[in-house]
């Protein structure tokens, strides 16, 4: 009784497994603030925020650009989000969405939600990588012109890890 015991709590006590798995491009989970702003220093299409540093317009393909949002709320990277600039129709969140299938394989889920004051309407994929990564892609279908229009995001997929330990 006293092996299982000491084995639950090294298990609760250890370190995060994922922390440092890299999340999107160069930038890792809980890599600080200061490591960021190194490797991206503040430009016309970098800014810098109290919470998150955002990259602007990154090509994600010839015809589909993004804003990428890295947030280090309380001085470390928790996420990052990549979101889709407009487009008609939803054309690159297809685009996106066929590409993460081909990289990944089949989501692991996919949920619908719907629209609501707080929240646009859309669907959601779900993968996890090996190393710990899970990737959720929200694929939105409301709003002017179709995938929210010309003038909002028509997709956004966030790159977390569990970087804290959960006694389960």
């Amino acid at each position: 009784m006293k092996k299982v015991v000491a084995t639950a709590l090294a298990f609760t006590a250890a370190t995060p497994v994922f922390a440092g798995s890299v999340l999107w491009n160069n930038i890792e989970s809980q890599m600080t603030t200061a490591q960021v702003h190194a490797l991206y220093p503040s430009s016309g299409s970098v800014h810098y925020h109290n919470d998150e540093t955002v990259i602007d317009d990154v090509s994600i393909t010839e015809r589909c650009q993004a804003d990428v949002h890295i947030d280090h709320p309380a001085g470390v990277v928790t996420r990052v989000r990549v979101r889709g600039k407009g487009s008609l129709g939803g054309r690159c969140s297809e685009t996106v969405l066929t590409g993460l299938s081909s990289r990944y394989g089949q989501p692991l889920s996919r949920e619908r939600t719907g629209g609501s004051i707080l929240a646009r309407e859309g669907s959601i994929y779900v993968w996890n990588r090996p190393d710990g990564v899970t990737l959720r892609f929200k694929r939105y279908t409301n709003g002017a012109l179709g995938g929210g229009g010309l003038g909002h995001a028509s997709w956004e997929l966030t790159y977390s890890t569990v970087t804290e330990e959960i006694n389960l």
